[in-house]
């Protein structure tokens, strides 16, 4: 009886129970690394940023377009945004800084790795150690 109720808890622990982020708490992720970054990016004028699919290369990445209303000359684009589904950290294509960190972001990173169940040692075998810039 003392087996069967050691199995079932191995079957629950967080470490086996380790999911991928959703979509909603990805999105999560990068809005709190842009209000956290310094960046006056969420106060332009019709700021916007969404889903833009899976990375056809990494599929375990998110992709989010942010943009802005620009009425005047220049760019609409505010820069692309990757969250890593298995470990929940952030790149930021433009800054082409790999991940992107902010004492706000790491924090959210931190209770959503213990929400999806990914231990230390876990995340340190999945973090992608390649380069996002550029990829599609």
């Amino acid at each position: 009886m003392l087996r069967i109720a050691f199995a079932l808890m191995l079957l629950a622990s967080p470490a086996m129970a380790a999911r991928e982020l959703s979509l909603a708490e990805a999105k999560h992720l990068v809005e709190t690394y842009l209000a956290s970054d310094g960046s006056t990016a969420l106060k332009l004028p019709g700021f916007s940023y969404d889903f833009a699919g899976r990375l056809k290369a990494h599929a375990r990445f998110y992709r989010f377009d942010a943009i802005w209303n620009n009425t005047g000359e220049g760019s609409v684009v505010v820069g692309f945004y990757f969250v890593d589904g298995k470990t929940a950290d952030v790149w930021d294509e433009i800054a082409c800084e790999a991940p992107a960190a902010t004492p706000a972001l790491e924090k959210m990173q931190a209770r959503l790795r213990h929400k999806i169940g990914l231990s230390q040692a876990r995340y340190a075998r999945l973090r992608y150690s390649g380069d996002v810039c550029g990829i599609d």
